[in-house]
């Protein structure tokens, strides 16, 4: 609970001007502070003055366990907020206390506040005969102590430690959540909507992918800044930027488009031709040959053939698959799957590729590990691929992604923009109604 909702700075000054005896934790203050309001005891500056004997014979009195009971039952029943296990560890060195004696009865005074709050509270004195199981740790401070709380936010946890008599004698104290016992947050649940493109110029880029690669123009209605290419299946957009970044081949993890066409030596001899920036002469891959392109922008994509595995003749070009390119299918695993919610199509697709699925088995993307380091893109401002995801309900699916630990750089009503392990970025967008 933070302590700017409760009390403007008039009201904070009354409370620090309370006689030493009637002052506790700036935790409980909060909390009695905010059940008066709650109650509409005080809701201005002069019901404040006139509550505020009473709001310190409140705080002696919850300090002595009665204050709820005796004031309201009814914010009992209706305060259930969640509350998360933490613990305080207590450290100190050879000059703690030197300053002041240490009296150990204030310790179990503020032990027995916190406990009145919180029932589960557990607190123990360590001695200081350390052994060591393992490598020894040569810090010169040791623990001499710990508590165990809840608390129904960080914040609160903070003042709770702060609040400790420990700190006053020259210790410190380390707060730490306890991972152990809260349910693990729930996947999203995505769909492979397409790829978006970043461009810098808008007239190159369209005279590239439609003119050259030979993608027809679906929808310029928001030309120069959004085009969108058809494609069927997956959708394309080019979308304008104003930074030009040349991707680093071969060096850092990218998301990787593949344009599959029929007859690989023939476009490689156009590109040639129409001197094309191709970055290598053709390679093989584990379903058949494919080159690298580089686009106006600096964007890189592959046009790939997949004669290992041949295919009836399509009308091309179209899109292959997406992919990101990475250092490590086992760093990037549990991002992909515990968090974004896609299921491993198979172990053993092809060497060093890891291939994903939606929850429905239609495929979704695919992990490609290369010898690079992290993306060197930092924001949607410069040229880049970004996959396009789809959701049902992009309300929610922000929350999930704050429960999940995701990293965005961009939230708006109409898209999410958030970072891979290695840098990536990807977008959702809410599917149309």
């Amino acid at each position: 609970m933070n302590e700017s909702e409760n009390r403007n700075s008039e009201e904070l000054k009354d409370l620090k001007n309370l006689p030493k005896e009637m002052q506790t934790p700036l935790f409980l203050e909060n909390k009695i502070v905010q059940q008066l309001k709650s109650e509409g005891m005080i809701n201005n500056r002069n019901t404040f003055n006139t509550w505020l004997p009473r709001i310190a014979v409140a705080i002696v009195l919850f300090g002595l366990g009665y204050f709820f009971n005796s004031f309201t039952e009814s914010k009992a029943t209706t305060t259930n907020l969640k509350k998360d296990r933490y613990v305080l560890l207590l450290h100190q060195d050879e000059n703690f206390g030197k300053g002041e004696a240490v009296n150990v009865a204030e310790y179990a005074q503020w032990f027995n506040i916190v406990k009145n709050e919180y029932p589960q509270a557990l607190g123990e004195r360590l001695l200081r005969n350390i052994q060591w199981a393992g490598k020894e740790n040569s810090q010169s401070d040791w623990i001499s102590g710990f508590f165990l709380i809840e608390a129904e936010s960080d914040q609160e946890a903070l003042e709770i430690a702060q609040s400790n008599p420990h700190i006053k004698y020259g210790g410190s104290i380390e707060l730490r959540k306890i991972a152990s016992g809260a349910p693990s947050p729930t996947p999203l649940s995505l769909t492979t909507r397409g790829v978006k493109i970043r461009v810098t110029d808008m007239d190159k880029a369209i005279e590239f992918y439609n003119e050259i690669i030979g993608f027809p123009i679906k929808d310029r209605s928001k030309y120069p800044n959004l085009v969108e290419l058809e494609n069927k299946g997956m959708k394309f957009w080019l979308q304008k930027v104003d930074e030009v970044r040349e991707i680093q081949y071969g060096v850092e993890s990218r998301t990787s488009l593949s344009i599959q066409t029929n007859n690989l030596d023939s476009i490689y001899a156009v590109y040639k031709e129409k001197g094309l920036n191709v970055l290598t002469d053709v390679q093989e891959n584990g379903v058949g040959h494919s080159i690298p392109v580089r686009d106006p922008s600096g964007n890189v994509f592959s046009i790939l053939e997949q004669d290992k595995y041949p295919v009836p003749r399509f009308k091309e070009p179209r899109i292959y698959n997406m992919g990101i390119v990475i250092p490590s299918i086992d760093g990037a695993r549990p991002f992909y799957t515990k968090k974004l919610g896609f299921e491993v199509r198979s172990e053993n697709f092809l060497p060093d590729n890891l291939p994903l699925n939606h929850t429905d088995k239609s495929f979704a993307i695919i992990l490609h590990k290369k010898e690079v380091g992290p993306a060197g893109v930092l924001d949607l401002k410069t040229a880049q691929t970004n996959v396009v995801f789809e959701v049902d309900n992009l309300k929610k699916v922000k929350k999930q992604i704050e429960d999940l630990d995701i990293e965005t750089i961009k939230t708006n009503p109409n898209q999410i923009a958030f970072k891979g392990p290695y840098g990536n970025i990807f977008e959702i967008i809410e599917k149309r109604k």
